[in-house]
């Protein structure tokens, strides 16, 4: 509707925008409807040439409007309070809507109008555009992305000699870049260009009379030190411990919490690194802790709570163990003097006791009564609706722990604030419960029955019912633990009450994200219970809800597919597409998952899917396509024979497959081959034996073995291998195709098809057929690459190194051991463990 005059409202939008004598409420409204149309509507703004350049410049101007004199300034460095400046709402209101159409717009629309102005603005005169520039930069980073992660020397050519800026807002902005890079490019960033990001912001540390300014090189540390190995940090540790160590000394209350915060970061990502520098800090954190610093200090003392539990994490068990039982201790006191809950302690400190948890593991139990009842009161919080009135609207609107939700023509106010504990509180008890194993037995049937099963039904917050979803799999880990068997009256009692209500939301659930938590939870939970784990009546279910799943997604893909015209807007479609993906993914392991525990009975459940396997298998989507072909290796492997029945679903499109462009495609039909020689019986021979001239075309390419290939080519290997296996002499010229099999090897990247291709050459091996005993050579060195690259292992290698060891027995000495030694000096060891 709005296309025809899109021209003349982007003109008119940033001209009232731009215009300082306006009231702020009409520019800010204006800036909006120019945001607004770029989240709705991303494609028409692309198209529309004076879109983003207007965009560009009324938000860089606006990012000017900051500190209009030195009085201003004055008060922003000496300020106590460094929450977001209310009075600076054009600033604020610029920055977060360049982030927004940035993210819609990406960097092949937006980076060249962007950098066309920012750096002449870097060179201005006016500090005012120089720190706008910045802070434009950091804003629009995360959305251009994709053309300005190749060009991170260059940008830090840009921005870093504004760390020497005169004035502090400048230096601000210039660290804040810095940080939202260091997020924005990780982990490229932080590989490429550590030595010259650490200096740097250690530098600003150093900073003098300027806290805003040290505490905000303090965070960029902190984005910077999340993404960062431990060789990247280890040689600036000592730098950047003295200086945080000195900035902690200082008066300013928000200063010492960055510090803290930043020390925490870099303690967890320093790992064993950070050893050395534990025991000048523990004590440290351990003062803050114990000391009564009055309710002001409070958010101080949670993040020493963080900071003292990530250091511990990092050092280990054996480091932390004299100061255990004292911070145990404090965190007892802390958690019996709460001051509500909304004290800033209170989720530090439950966070804080998992991590002491994972530490001591057992010796951890005697604490349980202390620590679960507050997780357990959270966790049984119920959701909290109301009708809301239209003149309690825009107050209820302005509370961040309401959401207000349109229903029936209603305004329902839902309090999400209770139900984001709630979701906390749950995966906190699913740490617990990995960690502690048995020991936490005694708190599973009440946390299931009260908090994870009903939990499902919180139909307000995706959170909550994912969290109770994955924690499933955890409780009945523990309940099998704890009770010695897995078909104990407990475990079955459990499993039932979760499986019952997990089918249930799978066929009803509206959320497909969810659907990816409920089949991850689903298959976990079927793989601990083993053999028989669902009842008939519940197959049936599961496969009604499988196929609901799949026709849901197949419809989204294939509108989405279909959407080519030029109104058709890209509304969170890579999102979508990830997730479906995700879905597939997480539905085919499903499948495998009831099949492989259930075998023929699930038989009478998949025939129902075929008529939408049919269409997915013949569909030209990969991930379509991939589900299919995964789940008749499923059909084949698990049901034999009884699988033949079914075979006009799947021969010809399996046979085709095997030539497709896509790498994954050729693997997974390749895989199904293998498995209807290893386990489908003599009716797949001819069907075997016809796809060997596909199968030897693909793997014979020029390009067979790059790393997209790979995979596909080393299945394509066992899978010619199983057929070998299965029929021999039954193969036409069986002679011809082994020896042109051998000159396939080595497998050395699929851990799953190499023992099959190695024991199919042991067999050649021990029958001696000539070509190994022509080859002795090339054989050896396939295997011991094989073994080198741990791709084979265990009693598959143990089987194939005796018949290697024969083959070597029949040559001279001297020549074998000639073979054996043309290795490195570190490949003479590992050999030396198989062949003594």
């Amino acid at each position: 509707m709005f296309k025809p005059m899109f021209s003349t409202i982007i003109d008119f939008c940033s001209q009232v925008a731009k215009n300082r004598d306006l009231e702020s409420s009409a520019r800010l409204s204006a800036l909006e409807l120019l945001t607004t149309f770029c989240e709705v509507s991303p494609n028409m703004c692309k198209r529309e040439s004076s879109y983003a350049g207007s965009m560009v410049l009324v938000t860089l101007q606006m990012m000017t409007e900051v500190c209009l004199d030195d009085e201003d300034c004055a008060e922003w460095n000496n300020a106590d309070d460094i929450q977001d400046e209310e009075d600076e709402e054009e600033y604020n209101a610029a920055r977060q809507s360049l982030d927004r159409v940035s993210l819609k717009l990406g960097g092949q629309t937006l980076a060249a109008p962007l950098f066309q102005y920012l750096p002449q603005m870097l060179q201005s005169s006016d500090w005012h555009e120089r720190q706008a520039s910045l802070m434009a930069l950091s804003s629009a980073t995360e959305g251009c992305r994709d053309v300005l992660i190749s060009e991170i020397p260059k940008i830090l050519d840009l921005i870093l000699p504004h760390l020497q800026d005169p004035h502090p807002r400048v230096q601000y902005a210039c660290c804040n870049a810095v940080g939202q890079i260091s997020t924005d490019f990780a982990d490229t960033i932080q590989r490429t260009s550590g030595d010259r990001i650490l200096p740097a912001m250690i530098a600003m540390l150093t900073t003098k009379n300027v806290p805003r300014v040290q505490t905000h090189a303090a965070a960029a540390l902190v984005n910077f030190s999340e993404n960062a190995s431990k060789e990247v940090l280890e040689p600036y540790l000592d730098s950047l411990l003295t200086n945080l160590l000195e900035l902690l000394q200082g008066p300013k209350r928000y200063v010492q919490e960055q510090v803290v915060t930043t020390i925490a970061i870099i303690a967890d990502a320093a790992e064993t690194k950070f050893i050395k520098y534990y025991d000048t800090l523990m004590p440290l954190l351990i003062n803050v802790l114990k000391a009564d610093m009055g309710e002001q200090n409070r958010v101080l003392r949670a993040k020493s709570i963080e900071c003292a539990t990530l250091i511990a994490l990092a050092v280990g068990k054996e480091k932390f163990a004299p100061n255990a039982s004292e911070i145990i201790e404090i965190f007892g006191h802390l958690q019996q003097t709460l001051l509500g809950e909304d004290d800033p302690i209170k989720p530090y400190l439950e966070q804080g006791w998992e991590r002491v948890c994972k530490l001591v593991g057992k010796d951890f139990i005697p604490y349980l009564p202390l620590v679960l009842p507050p997780l357990l009161e959270a966790g049984k919080a119920t959701q909290d609706i109301s009708v809301v009135d239209d003149d309690e609207l825009e107050e209820i609107n302005q509370n961040e722990e309401f959401q207000v939700i349109q229903l029936a023509g209603k305004h329902i106010a839902v309090h999400t604030a209770v139900l984001d504990d709630k979701a906390a509180a749950i995966e906190l008890l699913k740490n617990y419960a990995d960690t502690l194993g048995a020991d936490f037995f005694p708190y599973v049937e009440s946390i299931a029955s009260d908090i994870i099963i009903p939990g499902l039904d919180f139909y307000l917050h995706d959170g909550v019912r994912g969290a109770a979803a994955l924690t499933m799999p955890s409780l009945l880990s523990c309940t099998i633990a704890a009770t010695g068997a897995n078909d104990s009256f407990k475990v079955q009692a459990l499993w039932k009450g979760m499986c019952d209500k997990l089918i249930h939301q799978l066929g009803n659930d509206p959320v497909p994200e969810l659907l990816v938590a409920y089949y991850t939870a689903f298959s976990q939970c079927i793989e601990l219970i083993g053999p028989n784990a669902l009842t008939d009546e519940q197959i049936a279910s599961i496969g009604n809800s499988i196929d609901h799943n799949l026709k849901e997604t197949y419809e989204r893909i294939i509108e989405r597919e279909s959407g080519d015209d030029e109104y058709t807007e890209e509304n969170e479609e890579d999102d979508e597409e990830y997730t479906d993906e995700e879905l597939l993914d997480e539905i085919s392991k499903g499948i495998n998952v009831v099949f492989k525990n259930t075998k023929l009975r699930f038989l009478p459940a998949f025939q129902k899917l075929v008529p939408t396997i049919a269409a997915f298998i013949n569909d030209e989507n990969s991930s379509l396509k991939l589900l299919a072909l995964c789940s008749i290796s499923d059909l084949i492997e698990f049901t034999g024979a009884e699988s033949f029945n079914l075979k006009d679903l799947f021969m010809q499109p399996v046979g085709e497959s095997l030539t497709s462009p896509s790498s994954m495609i050729r693997q997974a039909a390749a895989y199904c081959v293998g498995v209807a020689a290893q386990f489908g019986g003599p009716n797949y021979k001819e069907f075997c034996f016809a796809t060997l001239p596909s199968l030897l075309q693909m793997v014979s390419v020029p390009d067979a073995r790059a790393n997209d290939n790979i995979n596909a080519t080393e299945n394509i290997i066992a899978a010619i291998a199983k057929i070998c296996h299965t029929y021999n002499n039954e193969i036409p010229d069986f002679q011809n195709l082994a020896e042109r099999w051998l000159k396939l090897l080595p497998v050395l990247n699929d851990e799953e098809a190499a023992p099959y291709a190695y024991s199919f050459l042991a067999e050649l091996i021990d029958m001696g057929f000539p070509p190994v005993s022509q080859n002795i050579p090339k054989i050896v060195d396939d295997v011991v690459q094989a073994l080198l690259y741990h791709s084979l292992s265990g009693k598959s290698a143990e089987r194939v190194v005796q018949s290697v060891k024969q083959l070597l027995g029949t040559i001279p000495q001297a020549e074998a051991m000639g073979i054996l030694n043309g290795y490195s000096a570190e490949a003479q060891q590992e050999i030396s463990k198989w062949f003594s």
